[in-house]
């Protein structure tokens, strides 16, 4: 019985972490060129490994910082999003960027305009 009772929480808790439409969105995002070893047109992404991340530039090379390598990491602009379909349905107001360890930073999606 206790097996079952923490079963469906965590199914119910689950099921509300992320509404459809923003896991959706995550799944909509896929690699715009050939970038960290994967072709392009691939899902390059899930909640689980783009998140917001801070950016900064010097003018000429974009770097998002990983919390999870606890370091900079390049944004190759070959991972830059640039489907206007994809970017209109942005949940976000801040880059999202997808990181894969060994494979480095792999989709970027721009802040909207104003973000």
């Amino acid at each position: 019985m206790i097996r079952l009772a923490l079963l469906l929480a965590f199914v119910s808790s689950s099921a509300f972490a992320q509404s459809p439409s923003i896991s959706d969105w995550f799944r909509s995002l896929k690699t715009p060129m050939p970038v960290g070893g994967l072709p392009e047109g691939i899902s390059c992404c899930s909640e689980s490994d783009c998140k917001q991340r801070t950016i900064r530039t010097n003018g000429v090379i974009r770097e998002a910082w990983i919390e999870e390598i606890n370091d900079w990491s390049i944004i190759p602009i070959e991972a830059r999003i640039t489907d206007a379909e994809v970017l209109s349905k942005h949940p976000f107001y801040q880059a999202v960027i997808c990181f894969v360890p060994m494979r480095g930073v792999i989709c970027e999606a721009p802040p909207p305009a104003g973000g």
